[in-house]
């Protein structure tokens, strides 16, 4: 005969899901509600692990900023988006971000470097085009594609 196994509690389903990478206070939540634990259940563990220090926000934010700017890096428009989503504060990601000290301006313009060739002026729309997609402001990716394809022609005479 065989023995039903046990539905996992909800702190296993949490130890686990913590297991992979850390996560934000919203997204534990919302695991472990669509894995069918009690709101009751879901507070006091999140409580409980929180004051354990294995739950942060602050440092969770951090943590994403590092590994953008580390392997995908974005503007500020787009990682706030990112950690909105999941659930963080406004307050929390501005001052991840400040306490990160992105040179904002160089990535785009690396970015920029690798990706286009300075001496195809038509391809200007589709850098900046680029560059707002994955998050900098309009007025900062103007000025960098311009800088790009215009002034910096110029260097090369």
């Amino acid at each position: 005969m065989h023995k039903r196994s046990q539905p996992p509690s909800a702190e296993a389903l949490l130890l686990k899901f913590l297991s992979y990478r850390q996560r934000s206070r919203h997204e534990i939540e919302q695991y472990l509600r669509n894995k069918g634990c009690a709101d009751e259940d879901i507070s006091d563990l999140i409580n409980k692990y929180q004051d354990m220090g294995y739950i942060n926000d602050s440092a969770f934010a951090d943590m994403w900023i590092r590994e953008r700017m580390r392997f995908n890096p974005k503007g500020y428009a787009a990682i706030c988006a990112e950690l909105y989503a999941k659930g963080v504060d406004r307050d929390i990601i501005d001052q991840a971000w400040r306490e990160a000290q992105i040179d904002e301006r160089g990535i785009a313009r690396e970015l920029i470097e690798r990706r286009f060739d300075k001496h195809d002026k038509e391809a200007m729309p589709k850098a900046m085009a680029f560059l707002i997609r994955r998050g900098f402001n309009r007025s900062m990716a103007y000025a960098i594609v311009k800088n790009f394809f215009v002034e910096g022609t110029e260097d090369d005479r």
